[in-house]
């Protein structure tokens, strides 16, 4: 194609320049440092969402400072997901024009803003407003942390640099389940704003992705990019990645819904992450989240519900700690089979619990929720968590990354609103266990549908990925 061409022809006279005016890195790759600079904006949206699961509680208090009903509390829950299905589409066209790194800086400004109003309102009606704002910052961090991080990774270490995504998100859950029920609602605020404010910082330092800088013709930079990230001081080397880097985006010229839908491999892609992300958000994490301090026992062993909600939280992060170090060595694939059908057995029996509870209660086995919510979280932090954001940032092209991711964080943030409203309407009209059934059916399902269509991407670099689709 002409378009190919004269490309091609930029790229070789750039690359003539940049032999003599290259800065090759001396030092350790940076690909670390770019990568936890962009969970810092994952764990900021952590703390947005883990943020509910103290303070609704505290909301509903007698002496709340802000009193609010059940029902106001679930729309209070449900408004971030409403934000965060408005902000993908835009997001992926601006991220084309910016930049991923523009694009989280955009969303930590955001949060920030956030967290000011919070500390400022005592209105239900502004919540609302503040959660629907960090719903569209959590839209913006979910359709572009995953393509950044995949972008700036080498292929030993991209999956486990990917599962620091949901490492980050739970962190966030836990540094509210501890913070929280510790200090004032306008304190937790202000708290709160430090993680958005250190990305803020961070950003000064951290990498821009290279396949924008070689898609907006800046090949110089691109190359001292490569060379950062990698720790590369060989020019050979640098040439070799650029090359792969070209030839990544050079499989297409254009970038429309048509190249997505019209392109059998594309839409096979696209089918692949968009019913990972639908089994991911109705296994019920979302809920889960959420509901916490509501769904465990009050008291038990001495423990309160917040504690259990915290020591929920940080069995959590741990086994999301495990998935970093196994998905690179187990492979995708495996994983997040072991986590659908084991989800699909400890989430039946949560709803076994609450079904046989309901008719006859038995104080001596009201540990069994902590357990079996618990060996959820596990399991889902292994496979069911991670598994989205690393395949939407391996499956897609260079020049669909943008859209697809836009349509995936869409997909996934509606089917996490309709989770998380429709949980509280559930267990009002039919019992708790019905919840929990449900999410138990989705796990199964979403098993087979592993074991089918999903294609391992382990150590393969994102061409070779892209090539065997």
């Amino acid at each position: 194609r002409p378009e190919q061409n004269q490309f091609q022809g930029k790229f070789t006279d750039q690359l003539i320049y940049s032999r003599v005016r290259m800065i090759l890195s001396n030092g350790p790759p940076t690909q670390y440092f770019s990568a936890l600079s962009a969970g810092l904006t994952v764990l900021a949206v952590g703390c947005t969402t883990g943020w509910t699961t103290v303070t609704l509680k505290k909301l509903r208090q007698p002496n709340s400072i802000i009193p609010i009903t059940a029902a106001e509390g679930s729309w209070i829950a449900s408004f971030h997901e409403l934000g965060h299905i408005l902000s993908p589409i835009p997001t992926g066209y601006i991220m084309g024009k910016i930049g991923p790194k523009l694009c989280m800086v955009a969303a930590s400004i955001i949060i920030c803003i956030g967290w000011l109003l919070i500390y400022f309102t005592r209105s239900v009606v502004m919540l609302y407003c503040i959660r629907f704002l960090f719903g569209i910052s959590m839209g913006i961090t979910f359709t572009v942390a995953p393509v950044y991080i995949a972008e700036i990774s080498s292929p030993d270490v991209r999956g486990a640099l990917s599962t620091g995504f949901e490492t980050m998100l739970y962190l966030g859950h836990v540094f509210e389940f501890v913070i929280g029920p510790m200090v004032s609602y306008e304190m937790l605020a202000m708290i709160s704003i430090t993680a958005p404010a250190l990305f803020l910082i961070f950003a000064l330092w951290m990498r821009e992705s290279p396949y924008y800088l070689m898609k907006t013709n800046q090949y110089e930079k691109a190359g001292e990019t490569v060379s950062s990230l990698g720790g590369i001081n060989s020019l050979a080397e640098v040439e070799e990645e650029l090359e792969k880097i070209k030839e990544n985006l050079a499989m297409r010229t254009r970038g429309s819904l048509g190249d997505l839908l019209l392109s059998a491999v594309n839409r096979r892609c696209l089918m692949i992450v968009l019913m990972l992300a639908i089994f991911q958000r109705l296994s019920g994490m979302s809920a889960v989240v959420a509901y916490a301090a509501f769904i465990f026992p009050s008291t038990l062993g001495g423990l309160s519900a917040a504690q259990y909600t915290i020591a929920f939280g940080i069995v959590t992060l741990v086994f999301t700690v495990v998935s970093a170090y196994l998905m690179d060595r187990s492979g995708r694939r495996i994983l997040t089979i072991i986590s659908c059908f084991g989800s699909f057995v400890v989430q039946f029996c949560t709803g076994l619990y609450f079904f046989l509870s309901a008719t006859s209660p038995n104080n001596s086995l009201s540990w069994i929720p902590f357990v079996t919510i618990s060996a959820y979280a596990s399991l889902y932090a292994i496979g069911l968590g991670p598994i989205v954001t690393t395949i939407q940032g391996e499956l897609f092209p260079p020049n669909v990354k943008g859209l697809s991711s836009s349509i995936v964080t869409i997909v996934h943030a509606g089917f996490g609103s309709l989770v998380t409203k429709t949980f509280q309407i559930l267990t009002d009209s039919f019992g708790v266990y019905t919840s929990f059934w449900i999410y138990s059916a989705n796990c199964l399902l979403g098993t087979i549908f592993v074991y089918f269509m999903l294609p391992e991407t382990k150590n393969k670099t994102l061409l070779e990925v892209q090539r065997s689709m």
